[in-house]
């Protein structure tokens, strides 16, 4: 292992510890920080991962819902991007970051395809 080697593997364990704690600072702000009749809190919002930029200056959040709010996504959306402030501000607070990244929420579309290839599955593979 040379060099290189070890500033890379110290720099994706930087990046992959700061994934992580977004994650965590984002899902404890959404569980205690939004009103009871928030929309947010009705469809409940599942934060799934953090994906951070190799420069940490931009951060894609990945996002799930209940599933009977799915036709809500555009509000809920919205409503997430309107708390990018606070969040950017407890992150600021709790981590030592020279840039704190610009965030951006995401839904995640891989629950909705792994759900459709399941139901496909089951309806083609023979009743046991």
């Amino acid at each position: 292992m040379n060099k290189n080697d070890v500033v890379y593997d110290q720099f994706q364990r930087k990046k992959i510890k700061t994934e992580m704690y977004i994650k965590h600072i984002i899902a404890n702000f959404l569980l205690f920080n939004i009103p009871d009749r928030s929309i947010l809190r009705e469809s409940y919002v599942t934060i799934i991962k953090v994906r951070i930029s190799p420069d940490l200056r931009e951060a894609i959040i990945l996002f799930t819902v209940r599933e009977n709010m799915k036709s809500k996504l555009k509000s809920i959306n919205k409503t997430l991007t309107t708390i990018i402030k606070d969040i950017k501000n407890i992150i600021s607070k709790n981590m030592k970051l020279r840039f704190i990244p610009n965030l951006k929420f995401k839904y995640d579309k891989n629950f909705d395809e792994a759900n459709r290839v399941c139901s496909i599955i089951q309806k083609i593979s023979p009743s046991q």
